[in-house]
């Protein structure tokens, strides 16, 4: 089997939030391409963390996590899910 050196997405841009979607995917297409995805949570974790940029662990804290979301890595995805969720003007979309 070969193995490939892939370097991750670059770095999240924390100033444009709607793109998260497209980012995470692919930091997914990067976790599955690389191996990341069978390694264990605390270096998926890390990987994510430091693949986003230097706003990304302040970001995370911001949230204040639980110690099990900050464990796991479907813990800390969720929680920038949450976070950089596009929220829709109701108002604007009803006129």
């Amino acid at each position: 089997m070969a193995t490939y050196r892939l370097p991750p997405p670059e770095p999240f841009n924390f100033k444009q939030p709607a793109e998260w979607p497209r980012w995470k995917r692919r930091f997914e297409q990067f976790r599955e391409a690389s191996g990341l995805s069978g390694e264990s949570d605390t270096k998926q974790v890390n990987t994510l963390l430091y693949s986003m940029g230097e706003d990304a662990e302040d970001t995370l804290l911001s949230m204040d996590p639980t110690d099990a979301e900050r464990a796991t890595y479907n813990g800390v995805i969720a929680k920038f899910d949450g976070f950089f969720r596009v929220r829709k003007n109701t108002i604007y979309e009803r006129t």
